[in-house]
Parts: structure tokens; sequence; C-alpha cells
């Protein structure tokens, strides 16, 4: 009966999560308890940054994750105007996952905007 628990709390908690593809700009629904997630390929030492921005809701909460499901950074964005920034250099090469998850108990929507960058391409016109 253990097991079979473990297995309800396993697909009640992929219910509440959808799966979405990620655009350098991206726009949605949030509503209270349903995450949002999306995935990206990086390299070690790429920068992973961007924004999020919501309207309507009370706040939520902004987790990237890497492939194994390790909390890599978590950063919280208000009911206020003005994106809120989220950004981190990616630890090694693989997927990473973005969660956004509303906070509180009013449905809103938000903008995710995501850019990679390379070692490389942050170092262009940089003295050398």
């Amino acid at each position: 009966m253990a097991f079979l628990g473990k297995v309800m709390i396993l697909f009640a908690s992929a219910v509440f999560a959808q799966e979405l593809p990620l655009q350098p700009v991206v726009q949605g629904g949030l509503a209270p308890g349903v995450t949002q997630v999306y995935t990206l390929q990086a390299n070690a030492g790429d920068l992973i940054i961007g924004t999020v921005e919501q309207r309507g809701c009370e706040g939520g909460m902004v987790t990237l994750y890497d492939w194994g499901g390790l909390k890599l950074k978590q950063e919280p964005f208000y009911d206020n105007p003005g994106p809120q920034f989220i950004g981190l250099i990616a630890p090694k090469k693989g997927d990473y996952r973005i969660q956004i998850t509303a906070t509180g108990t009013r449905a809103g929507s938000y903008t995710l905007r995501i850019k990679k960058q390379t070692p490389s391409e942050r170092m262009k016109g940089r003295p050398k």
C-alpha cells in the first residue's frame, strides 16, 4: 500500500506541472497550485539570464534546476510592476529546468524572457 501511495503522489505532482516549450520570450497564465516548466540545454559556463514579470497574482517563485532535480537557484517575484531578474552560470553541460509557480491565491499571468550566452559571447569586445 505504501508503494501505491508514492505512485499516487508522483502522479498528482505531474498533473499540476505543465511542460511548455521555451522561446526567448514566453507568456503564460499562473494559477495557484499549477507549476509551469520550461527546459533548455546549456554547456558548462553558459550564462542563463532573464527576467520574469507577473500581472494579477500576488506573487510567485522562479526556480532553476539541473536535470537531476538539484535546485540551483530560486528567486521570488512579487505583485509589483517591473521585471524580476533571474540567472545563473551553468555548472555543467546538460538540460536545465525553469519552473514558475504562483504563491498566492489569485490567478494571473507572466512574461518570461530568457537568454543564453556562451563564455565567448560574453567576452566579445572585451580587452584581452
